[in-house]
């Protein structure tokens, strides 16, 4: 990868209800844990909340229509190689309940 170079990823939700919930991207660097990157609320994605790290430089957005998270990464540097995930909230609660509720 270039120096400073920029990537745009995306991610598509299925099997719950997607405006009810705030998405995440984490990522994990080779031979490392988890790390928060970025969350964008739901329901509208009017707010949206940086890592340290990232903040300036990467930019998150949703497409409620699709379903669709997305993730821009602006001025990459050798720190930011790592494989990206996206998220939900993973237990109930005021943001996102889940589809099917257990018995």
């Amino acid at each position: 990868m270039l120096p400073r170079a920029s990537v745009s990823i995306s991610c598509k939700a299925s099997g719950f209800t997607f405006t009810d919930c705030h998405m995440y991207w984490v990522r994990q660097a080779p031979r490392k844990g988890l790390q928060w990157v970025a969350t964008v609320s739901q329901p509208t994605g009017k707010n949206q909340w940086y890592a340290p790290a990232v903040q300036g430089r990467f930019t998150t957005s949703r497409d409620n229509p699709m379903s669709t998270v997305s993730l821009k990464m602006t001025k990459l540097t050798s720190e930011d190689m790592a494989m990206e995930y996206c998220t939900r909230d993973t237990v109930r609660g005021s943001h996102c309940e889940p589809r099917h509720k257990p018995p």
